[in-house]
């Protein structure tokens, strides 16, 4: 299976070495990586890459992430688009059927709510004592799932997922243990730990889903759900949300586990950030939390092949009859307004 290579080592550079792309720390070798085995490359903060190695992954249409050392999205490069055309009109035709984007909409939402329903769940089962304070949290995010249908535009949908992601975070910040605080939620700049876990995590999960997309053929800018903004990957916010809890759930283990301490964070005038050492231990952990086997049944990498195989038939569907499909590759802002039931 395909990885990804992180490389959060500050004195870190990835060149080309025997058609393979190799990293060094301080001039001495310390790992290399077959073409044939990587999906895509992630470098933070002032870890280097040569121009020959950037060459041999465009060559072999392997992205290149650059992130800030607190995991903010810098910019990447990716070679020219390859991607089926009929799939990519349909895609674009798409965007003006209302009844199939609120569909879509209403599924993946519904998905995230119910996943954060059952970390909270699990949680009152292992300690029964949160019960009183969770039970309530539960009650109004399963009351949002329930409104879901009357839903007739995305602008009360994103008024009930709203609704429901208050609840949530409420429940977060009970379920993460001292000497953590969760408080509230607060994207770049991360004003705390749990934060800046939380931020790194999506980020990831965002790229991970972006790469798949454009291996799948699909243009990550046109979004059903967060529809059209310039400069973002509205598919990919789209397509990660079922899987946000996922992220949630093993920043949560992270805290609660004490795999980190609050010595292991460094205060910034970028906010809060882990030190490298932490870094590279949490991408590892990310990493490794993507291939597991999750209540549903199947990985967050499995479940995400499958969701990105489904979408691609439906988009292709009114457009192509089947043998003519190719086959399959194995602006809103949230509103603020009350829910409306």
């Amino acid at each position: 299976m395909k990885k990804a290579i992180y490389v959060t080592h500050p004195a870190a550079k990835i060149y080309r070495a025997d058609g393979m792309i190799a990293a060094n720390i301080d001039k001495q070798r310390v790992d290399r990586w077959a073409l044939d085995d990587v999906e895509r490359v992630l470098l933070f903060g002032s870890a280097q890459i040569t121009t020959t190695a950037v060459h041999l992954l465009l060559k072999h249409r392997i992205p290149l992430f650059l992130l800030s050392r607190s995991g903010r999205l810098r910019g990447q490069i990716v070679a020219p688009e390859e991607g089926n055309i009929f799939l990519r009109m349909a895609q674009h035709a798409r965007f003006g059927d209302m009844e199939f984007r609120l569909e879509f909409a209403r599924s993946i939402v519904a998905k995230k709510i119910r996943g954060d329903v059952e970390i909270v769940m699990r949680y009152m089962r292992n300690h029964p004592d949160t019960a009183e304070m969770l039970s309530p949290k539960v009650e109004r995010m399963r009351q949002m799932v329930g409104c879901l249908d009357s839903a007739a535009n995305s602008t009360t949908l994103m008024g009930l997922e709203g609704a429901a992601a208050s609840a949530w975070f409420e429940a977060f910040h009970i379920m993460v243990k001292p000497p953590f605080l969760f408080e509230r939620r607060s994207k770049h700049p991360a004003h705390n730990e749990v934060n800046a876990l939380l931020n790194l995590g999506f980020t990831l999960l965002a790229l991970e889903v972006e790469s798949r997309l454009e291996t799948a053929g699909l243009d990550p800018r046109i979004g059903y759900y967060h529809g059209i903004r310039y400069g973002r990957s509205s598919l990919a916010l789209d397509m990660m949300e079922p899987h946000r809890p996922a992220v949630s759930r093993m920043v949560l283990s992270v805290l609660n586990r004490r795999m980190v301490s609050l010595n292991d964070f460094e205060k910034t005038d970028a906010g809060v950030r882990m030190n490298k050492e932490t870094l590279h231990r949490f991408v590892g952990v990310f990493e490794a939390s993507m291939g597991d086997v999750v209540p549903q049944g199947k990985s967050v990498r499995e479940q995400l092949h499958n969701e990105l195989t489904e979408l691609r038939r439906k988009i292709m569907e009114p457009s192509l009859p089947d043998e003519e499909m190719d086959p399959p590759w194995g602006d809103t802002q949230a509103a603020q307004a009350e829910p409306p039931c």
